[in-house]
C-alpha cells in the first residue's frame, strides 16, 4: 500500500493554493501600480496615460487589489499550513470582494445612454447605465484560477466554474423603463415602470458569489 495512498491523497494546504493563484494574479507591479502590458506603449508615458486611460478607475482598482492581496497574505499567515478545504470559503470571499468592488467602480465610471426599440406591439424607451467592460483585473483573476486548476486537478472543476462566472460580465442597470402599447383600434397605452430600484440594489442582485 503506497504509503497509505500518499496519506489519503496528501492534503492540499491553503498557503500553497494561494501562492499558486498569485502566480497568475499579477495586476500590480513592484511599485504597487497596475502592470503595463507589452503593447501599451502609452501606459509608460504620464501624459499619454492621462489621455488613453481612465486613471481614476485604475486608481480605484489598484486600491481594491492591494486590499485583496493584504487579505490573502493574512490568510496565508494565519491558516496557510491548514487544509485548503477548511479555509476555501475565506479564499473565495477575498476574490468575490475584489471583483464586486471593481464591478461597482466600473458602473461608477460607466456611461449613461437612452434608446428606443420595438417589442411585439410595444414601443419601449429605456435609460440605462452601462458599466466599463471587464479588463485586466478580471483577466488577472482568471489567470490565477487557471494556475490553481492546472496545479490541482481535484480543484479544476470548481476553478472552471468560477472562471465562467467572472467572464460572464454583468447586465447594465436600467434606470428608467417606459413602454407604449398600440392596440388594433389605434388606442395607445403608456406605462412607466416607476421602479424604485437603485444602483446599489442592482449591484447586490448581480453580485458574484463563490461557494
Amino acid at each position: 500500500m503506497p504509503f497509505m495512498r500518499e496519506v489519503i491523497e496528501k492534503k492540499i494546504l491553503t498557503g500553497e493554493v494561494i501562492e499558486e493563484f498569485k502566480k497568475g494574479f499579477q495586476y500590480l507591479d513592484k511599485t504597487q501600480h497596475r502592470q503595463s502590458k507589452w503593447y501599451e506603449f502609452w501606459y509608460k508615458n504620464e501624459s499619454l496615460r492621462q489621455n488613453f486611460t481612465n486613471t481614476a478607475l485604475t486608481a480605484a482598482i489598484e486600491k481594491a487589489v492591494k486590499n485583496c492581496n493584504t487579505k490573502l497574505d493574512l490568510l496565508i499567515q494565519d491558516k496557510g499550513k491548514k487544509g485548503f478545504n477548511e479555509n476555501r470559503q475565506e479564499f473565495l470571499n477575498c476574490l468575490a470582494e475584489v471583483l464586486n468592488t471593481v464591478r461597482k467602480e466600473r458602473f461608477n465610471h460607466g456611461k449613461k445612454t437612452a434608446h428606443t426599440f420595438m417589442h411585439r406591439n410595444q414601443s419601449i424607451f429605456e435609460r440605462v447605465l452601462i458599466p466599463e467592460n471587464n479588463g485586466f483585473l478580471e483577466q488577472s483573476v482568471v489567470s490565477g484560477l487557471k494556475k490553481i486548476a492546472n496545479k490541482y486537478p481535484e480543484l479544476k472543476d470548481k476553478m472552471e466554474e468560477m472562471i465562467k462566472k467572472v467572464q460572464a460580465g454583468v447586465s447594465p442597470y436600467v434606470e428608467f423603463h417606459e413602454s407604449m402599447t398600440i392596440y388594433a383600434d389605434g388606442t395607445r397605452f403608456f406605462s412607466a415602470s416607476n421602479q424604485k430600484s437603485t444602483l446599489e440594489c442592482h449591484l447586490e442582485k448581480v453580485a458574484l458569489k463563490f461557494e
